[in-house]
């Protein structure tokens, strides 16, 4: 099925002339397998667009509860990834040198990041790539900071990195990013 909030992507395999469909976040059991054709990221409006050579209207609550805080957080969440991690490297480096046991970053920068990814999932974007997964990293690395991993936010943090493990050998070929957004590393799985 159709989503502008998928939980699969596809591609097409050469090697077995097949499409293959690979999660992108944890897919309960029953729980109906979504895809897209269009870039999740850009507003409503223009998915609909990229979507009428394919002959129908979006329907999936991305599109129909659409607003225009919800196409902006599309738009911006990348950028807004990028400024959340350059605030932590300077309230990481802030703290460090005044030794305040990581008070900015436990006041100011874990509580925009937990905000952010909070924002992400209510919009359907809490997939293992881009914005989300980029958070979900830069969570645990906070919660290492701070030695809070025995608290229930960095339990659900290393939960989905425990499935992201799982599943990135079926999303074979999405690039893994360094923290200046070039690419370091494609994920290739080998053939059994």
């Amino acid at each position: 099925m159709y989503s502008c909030s998928p939980n699969a992507e596809f591609d097409f395999s050469l090697g077995s002339f097949s499409l293959q469909f690979h999660a992108l976040r944890e897919i309960k059991a029953g729980e109906e397998i979504f895809f897209s054709y269009t870039d999740e990221y850009v507003p409503a409006a223009d998915r609909r667009k990229q979507l009428e050579p394919y002959g129908f209207i979006c329907i999936c609550t991305a599109c129909s509860r659409a607003t225009p805080a919800s196409d902006k957080l599309r738009q911006t969440s990348a950028s807004e990834m990028r400024i959340l991690d350059a605030r932590y490297c300077t309230a990481k480096e802030y703290d460090q040198r005044k030794n305040n046991g990581m008070r900015m970053i436990r006041e100011i920068i874990l509580p925009k990041v937990l905000d952010f990814r909070r924002r992400l999932k209510e919009e359907g974007l809490d997939v293992m790539f881009g914005p989300y997964l980029r958070s979900t990293l830069l969570l645990h690395d906070l919660h290492i900071d701070l030695g809070m991993l025995e608290e229930p936010d960095a339990k659900i943090v290393a939960k989905d990195l425990m499935v992201w493990m799982t599943m990135k050998a079926g999303v074979q070929g999405r690039p893994l990013l360094s923290e200046n957004g070039n690419t370091v590393v494609t994920l290739k799985v080998p053939k059994l």
